[in-house]
């Protein structure tokens, strides 16, 4: 931002300090973030963070400091409206990895075992979360997994970050691909909430 444009948006902030200026703030986000909800739970999760843009795009065009107008209604909604089908591939994702596990437990490893490793290597490992059991799976593992059933993992991450279903660390970059020991070393893998292989009551076990 050039000095000019500087000192011309501090200008047309002040403002907002005095006569209501933050109520009327808030107001239009809440307004903008309930126009961008869309039709779908993971458009809805996203409305606040679309509403922000929304109101820097206006606010820019009021204060004349940005080149073009704010974009219309339309041009939103065809860049971040998430269809019901978009929305439930992140779990459909989640089920072949539930199946993925559920028919390979004996090659994931296990601090407490004493199994030899499978022939075609281990896919992750048993380990627990905040005292829960849960598994991890390795990164090239899940991967092609999910390749064989028609998936990216690329294209399923954000609806998984967003569902909150992968354990996250803000010390490993990125936060979502921990490391892990596994046999004799340690690797980097995806860990699953616990809650994601829990079964329920009406699974009769």
């Amino acid at each position: 931002m050039s000095e000019r444009l500087r000192r011309t948006a501090f200008g047309r902030l002040a403002p907002l300090a005095r006569g209501g200026g933050q109520a009327r703030l808030l107001a239009r986000h809440q307004a903008l973030t309930e126009a961008h909800r869309y039709d779908s739970d993971m458009s809805a999760r996203r409305a606040p963070m679309v509403a922000c843009l929304a109101l820097a795009a206006e606010l820019a065009a009021a204060w004349g400091i940005g080149p073009f107008g704010p974009p219309d209604a339309r041009v939103w909604a065809e860049v971040f409206a998430v269809g019901d089908q978009s929305d439930n591939r992140g779990e459909m994702a989640l089920d072949i990895v539930r199946e993925y596990v559920a028919t390979h437990r004996r090659e994931l490893w296990c601090p407490y075992g004493d199994g030899d490793q499978p022939f075609s290597g281990w896919i992750g490992r048993t380990l627990q979360h905040e005292g829960r059991d849960t598994v991890g799976l390795l990164a090239e593992r899940l991967k092609e997994t999910l390749r064989r059933s028609g998936y990216e993992l690329d294209s399923v991450l954000p609806s998984w970050r967003e569902s909150g279903v992968l354990v996250e660390n803000s010390a490993y970059r990125p936060p979502y691909l921990l490391s892990k020991k596994i046999n004799a070393s340690k690797a980097r893998m995806y860990v699953f909430q616990p809650e994601v292989f829990t079964t329920t009551e009406d699974d009769g076990e």
